[in-house]
């Protein structure tokens, strides 16, 4: 039977709350156009959170800055890869929550689906260079592998 006589059994859209973490990456923001796609006009809900790790901190303190200020540093680059969120969601008119959230990247997003009571989330496949992902491993492969919920990794 062709694909489009089929009919689906499940409602017209299977996911009511879209989870969507970015970096400011490219492949963040690919996967927050696929988010977007999923929002726009359907009336599902699409969150949207970046995570300010204050545990990174620990390598910079005393170096070169202090603690205080790679944290202000980082606010800063966390809250324009909002921005750019924001603009790309208002180009294509879809309402997003905007978050910026503060701990471990995986755990604290994991725990933000879940309190949002997100059904899906979306991640970019990488937005690390092969040896920061060597180091600290992959947060999109993390997410799917401790995720109570379908995770849609986007290349």
């Amino acid at each position: 039977i062709p694909m489009s006589t089929m009919e689906c059994p499940v409602s017209e859209h299977v996911f009511q709350h879209v989870f969507c973490p970015v970096d400011g990456s490219d492949s963040s923001l690919r996967a927050l156009d696929v988010a977007a796609g999923m929002a726009a006009g359907s009336g599902v809900k699409l969150t949207v959170a970046t995570v300010l790790d204050l545990g990174q901190l620990d390598f910079y303190d005393g170096i070169w800055l202090t603690a205080k200020q790679v944290e202000s540093w980082q606010e800063k680059l966390k809250g324009e890869t909002l921005a750019r969120a924001r603009e790309r969601l208002e180009a294509r008119g879809v309402a997003a929550e905007l978050l910026m959230l503060r701990g471990p990247v995986v755990a604290t997003l994991l725990d933000s689906a879940r309190e949002h009571a997100a059904d899906v989330i979306v991640v970019g496949r990488s937005g690390k260079g092969a040896m920061e992902r060597l180091a600290h491993g992959s947060v999109s492969r993390r997410v799917t592998a401790l995720s109570a919920v379908p995770v849609l990794t986007v290349p």
